[in-house]
């Protein structure tokens, strides 16, 4: 390449440019610039051999000028070619996190026994307990607490079990991040608001930015939730429950004007400091892709000390790699949806594979759900639940603009 290896920045954005003529698509754009300087380098080497096949260049001088032998070299391309993203080229980047179940598949199942004892309630404390009595090898409360949330999530992908509990609850809250933002961008942490429709775990809306923009997130949230999902069914047909965290800012005006929304039911709960996340945590773990959720720190208003991902970022960077991290993580609820399905109607699972590859994440799981016969009803709750969304938006709106609280 003419352009300097002294210059990673500028290498790499030239390398991207040509990996993308159309211009890099905002989440890549995103990744590099949260890279460190030597993170930076080694991805520009690297994008610069796996693009030598496109430039029909010598793979053998690819692979030397790297440093591999060809069989590592090999496998860094058939990655490339499977995702086309940075972090399939970046050591590490692109790994899965680490199974927390691994090894204890006897305490996983325990797990998942107790849960269907208990109704799928993941957030029972006594759970935790029970578990590290019964098992069988030493454990930690808090690895109970995390394969006790593996077994939920298993269990909300059953065919049966969401045929009934689908739709019946969304969940908008809120939590901080390890991310912080640069100072000329306001500094401070990166907060998100997320909307999740509980029992399949499909994030239905999401916003992110400072602490001091949550009023804006949450009517974000709600716009979003109800654009993505308000034709999945039929919002005359069902209600569905829409339950939501408020922020302060939101404490005194919220829980008496989103609770006057007519037509359903919506529990606006604004007391106690430790009511932020502990509700996204049960349904999400404490990861949403790779990014962290730190709840407390919402609470607190300041970001973590230590943290995966606890990098300063400009605002618009780092809410793309919340966005990246949103898709990816409604992209894998695609894939247990369909498992699912496929354990009844193989046929219609193999359809619904390929009638959503390559779609975006909302379309893909919005034609998952839609798309089988016994979850329809559920369907119905949850477009019921997104009207309902809608009509706060509009009440939270309304408030925003004339900025005078609703008192009881």
């Amino acid at each position: 390449m003419a352009m300097s290896q002294d210059d990673p920045d500028d290498w790499l954005e030239t390398l991207m440019h040509e990996a993308w003529p159309g211009g890099p698509p905002i989440e890549e754009l995103a990744i590099a610039r949260s890279m460190s300087p030597d993170r930076r380098l080694v991805a520009s080497q690297r994008l610069d051999g796996v693009l030598d096949e496109e430039r029909g260049r010598s793979l053998s001088n690819a692979a030397a000028r790297l440093g591999m032998d060809r069989i590592a070299f090999f496998r860094l391309r058939q990655r490339w070619k499977r995702s086309r993203s940075l972090r399939s080229v970046v050591p590490f980047m692109g790994r899965a996190p680490r199974k927390v179940g691994h090894g204890r598949q006897e305490e996983a199942g325990m797990a998942l026994e107790l849960l269907k004892a208990e109704g799928g309630v993941v957030t029972a404390p006594h759970l935790a307990d029970r578990l590290v009595a019964e098992a069988s090898a030493p454990m930690s409360r808090q690895t109970a607490t995390r394969l006790l949330r593996e077994a939920s999530a298993r269990l909300s992908a059953g065919y049966e079990e969401l045929a009934t509990t689908l739709g019946r609850e969304a969940l908008v809250d809120f939590s901080g991040t390890a991310m912080r933002i640069l100072p000329e961008d306001g500094g401070g942490m990166l907060a998100v608001c997320l909307g999740v429709e509980t029992a399949s775990r499909v994030i239905v809306g999401w916003a992110a930015g400072p602490i001091v923009r949550s009023e804006a997130m949450l009517l974000e949230t709600w716009r979003g939730f109800e654009e993505g999902f308000g034709n999945v069914g039929k919002s005359e047909r069902a209600f569905g429950r829409l339950k939501v965290i408020l922020p302060d800012v939101l404490a005194a005006f919220g829980a008496v004007a989103f609770s006057a929304v007519p037509g359903g039911v919506v529990d606006a709960l604004s007391d106690g400091e430790r009511r932020f996340g502990r509700g996204l945590v049960g349904l999400l773990g404490h990861r949403v892709g790779r990014v962290s959720l730190h709840p407390r720190a919402y609470s607190r208003g300041e970001p973590p000390i230590h943290g995966s991902g606890a990098r300063t970022l400009r605002i618009i960077d780092a809410a793309a790699l919340m966005g990246e991290a949103v898709r990816d993580h409604n992209l894998e609820r695609r894939v247990a949806l369909i498992d699912a399905v496929s354990k009844v109607d193989p046929a219609l699972a193999g359809q619904l594979s390929l009638q959503t590859e390559g779609l975006d994440h909302i379309t893909a799981v919005r034609t998952v759900l839609s798309a089988v016969p016994s979850w329809r009803d559920g369907c119905d709750r949850i477009a019921a639940a997104a009207a309902q969304a809608g009509r706060c938006a509009d009440i939270l709106a309304a408030r925003m603009s004339v900025r005078i609280p609703l008192q009881p």
